[in-house]
């Protein structure tokens, strides 16, 4: 993607130097006005009739006209006014006769931005003119800088919608990647399995190991797999839920023992704080004892041998707060806020710890947002870490 060039002053730079025509009918404020903007380099267009200054602010486009306020207009318009609709991006400075402020007045009313009293001396007309020419020239760069980041912020918006039309093509043809890979490595598995359980007694030692490795690798990728897939479905909000009332106790304890394998290796201990009479949650089983799985799965992974592990449950005034605490390394600060995005690992690697993509945790977060509660985590480097999350009372109600 090619970006829109940086603003510079080249952008809005003058293309030449202010033109001046200068309009009166006395000849000798002409020339004087005249001769006075000559001498400071000014180009200068002169008229002495209101049929010339017409004409000259139309084929011209003059940046500046002096023009004597009490000239005649053409067709009931005044000259001001008539000047103004000639040459719309003049500056006008009019000119009037001592004692004639009303007709100064109607002047700054047309459009005229200073006017000056007649006889006019010639550094009087330079300065009003040098002023009235700056301010013309600061609202020109203003309105070309304008004009300039507008397109610019159209550009970008043009690119951002490229970016995001890529985007979303990446992650449908991941998605359909992924959605395909499940088939394959679902058959890859049942047919290893089929192979351990028809031919074991006919494997050597190195072809059981062979075989087993095989099967731990499958069942991964079919994880993973999945993991992804049901991640892609919560954030489009399409996994289904069969909200139902869950004991917290019951699907704790069934969580604890599934994983207690997996704690027994790593040598850790557990503590369960969830009495038995806390209310049912409002929740889908299966993704609640998930959530609950991905946290403790997530606390094993940081805990160093012979750590702890508590489990423990509370009401709380918006439902029932679930909380997973461990004594390992703790989450650095900086890595807080980026724990539940996809993908994302705090920055530890200690040794013996097991590694993982990062889809656990995001995993949690869509799902406990999915059943309307939300989750949170406490951490210091080196204290261990808290995970909590809230989930609503059963009401009764399955549907939402």
């Amino acid at each position: 993607m090619t970006l829109p060039p940086p603003l510079t002053d080249e952008v809005i730079e003058s293309a030449s130097p202010p033109a001046v025509l200068v309009i009166d009918d006395d000849d000798l404020s002409l020339k004087i006005i005249a001769d006075a903007m000559l001498e400071e380099r000014y180009p200068v267009l002169r008229a002495a009739n209101t049929a010339d200054g017409v004409r000259h602010a139309t084929e011209n486009q003059p940046d500046l006209i002096i023009a004597n306020a009490a000239m005649p207009g053409v067709d009931n318009t005044e000259l001001i006014a008539l000047l103004k609709q000639c040459a719309p991006e003049a500056s006008v400075i009019a000119t009037t006769d001592y004692g004639a402020e009303q007709l100064a007045a109607s002047a700054l009313k047309q459009g005229a931005e200073e006017y000056l009293t007649r006889p006019v001396r010639p550094w009087e007309i330079v300065s009003a003119a040098v002023e009235v020419l700056e301010r013309a020239e600061l609202r020109r760069r203003n309105r070309q800088l304008t004009e300039a980041l507008h397109q610019r912020n159209r550009e970008l918006e043009e690119a951002n919608a490229r970016l995001r039309e890529a985007d979303k093509w990446k992650e449908n043809l991941s998605s359909m990647i992924i959605h395909d890979l499940k088939n394959p490595l679902g058959v890859i598995q049942g047919t290893m399995i089929y192979f351990k359980g028809t031919l074991a007694d006919e494997l050597d030692e190195r072809q059981s190991q062979l075989l087993e490795s095989a099967l731990i690798s499958a069942d991964r990728a079919l994880r993973l797999v999945s993991a992804i897939l049901d991640v892609h479905r919560l954030e489009e909000g399409r996994m289904p839920l069969e909200l139902q009332p869950v004991a917290p106790h019951d699907v704790i304890q069934t969580c604890l023992d599934e994983i207690y394998p997996l704690l027994t290796m790593h040598s850790l201990t557990t503590t369960l704080n969830v009495p038995e009479a806390l209310p049912s949650v409002r929740a889908d089983y299966n993704a609640l004892l998930r959530i609950v799985g991905n946290l403790l799965d997530n606390a094993i992974k940081f805990t160093p041998a012979s750590g702890h592990i508590t489990f423990s449950a509370r009401q709380v005034p918006d439902g029932v707060q679930f909380s997973v605490t461990d004594t390992g390394y703790g989450i650095p600060s900086e890595q807080l806020l980026r724990v539940f995005e996809k993908f994302a690992q705090a920055d530890i690697r200690a040794e013996g710890q097991r590694s993982g993509v990062g889809l656990g945790l995001t995993y949690c977060k869509l799902a406990v947002e999915a059943h309307h509660g939300r989750i949170w985590v406490e951490s210091a480097e080196g204290s261990g870490t808290t995970f909590h999350f809230i989930l609503p009372i059963w009401d009764g109600e399955a549907a939402d």
